[in-house]
């Protein structure tokens, strides 16, 4: 809260009015102008300030949510600093674009069974999903989603861009969507151009947005069971023992002080 005192008569009842950045809003969401100085401040706030229930705030933080710029409170009171009114805001947050910090390198599997994620909403919370094929961390990738009619490339997501976010939160997948993709459907995805399946990379982002701060909109984890690449052969006691895997990954192999030794396969 910001309190704006004046010289002499102040108003009996507390009046708010918005900013956002350097720009005075008025309680129905018009712009003002810049902010002048305070006296200008009280005489605009005195004639146009209004109570708090008034105030148009759902146009006034997509204002703020558009131009990137925080949104402040300005009260004008004849409270001192110990008596002025006490602003308690509870808010939603805005919906959240998430992503991996890296993709997961799937070079050494030859087919994806199925991805299942579980979670829990309440209210009118939502969450979206989005799938992309490429390391991220070489660049932003491209961003799929399944539709009715085969995989959609909704392109590049900038989390800064209000207008690009919310093209997941209008084409992302619900978890019942991804849930169900079949084996077959993933291959096509990852389709090379000539009917075979390239799994190279494959990264997952969400979005996940809350109408009222009492909605919940949790993700708790995503399961992904894949085929992998590669065959065991049946060891026979007293010969040698037979590895083949397909890729360029590194085998490691640990020798243990009981005898027993294990094998882990390394991406490079």
């Amino acid at each position: 809260m910001i309190s704006v005192s004046g010289e002499e008569e102040k108003p009996s009842t507390p009046k708010y009015i918005v900013q956002i950045g350097t720009d005075i809003y008025l309680p129905d969401g018009t712009l003002q102008g810049a902010r002048g100085t305070d006296g200008e401040l009280k005489e605009l706030m005195e004639a146009n300030g209004a109570d708090l229930p008034v105030i148009s705030w759902d146009i006034l933080h997509e204002v703020a949510k558009t131009v990137g710029r925080p949104l402040k409170v300005l009260c004008l009171t004849n409270g001192t600093t110990n008596t002025a009114p006490t602003l308690r805001a509870i808010q939603a947050p805005y919906a959240q674009f998430i992503t991996p910090k890296a993709s997961i390198n799937i070079k050494s599997i030859s087919g994806i069974s199925s991805v299942k994620v579980t979670g829990n909403k309440t209210g009118e919370a939502d969450e979206r999903y989005v799938v992309a094929k490429t390391n991220i961390e070489t660049g932003a990738p491209d961003w799929y989603v399944k539709t009715a009619t085969g995989w959609a490339n909704i392109g590049k997501i900038d989390h800064t861009i209000s207008s690009e976010v919310n093209k997941v939160a209008q084409q992302g997948m619900t978890l019942e969507e991804l849930n169900a993709i079949t084996s077959a459907e993933w291959a096509q995805l990852f389709d090379d151009g000539n009917g075979i399946p390239k799994y190279e990379w494959i990264a997952f982002g969400y979005l996940q947005s809350q109408k009222s701060s009492t909605d919940i909109c949790e993700n708790d984890e995503l399961v992904m069971q894949v085929n992998m690449q590669g065959k065991w052969v049946k060891a026979i006691h007293g010969t040698d023992y037979n590895y083949e895997y397909d890729g360029v990954d590194k085998l490691q192999v640990h020798i243990l002080s009981d005898g027993d030794y294990k094998l882990n396969r390394v991406p490079v």
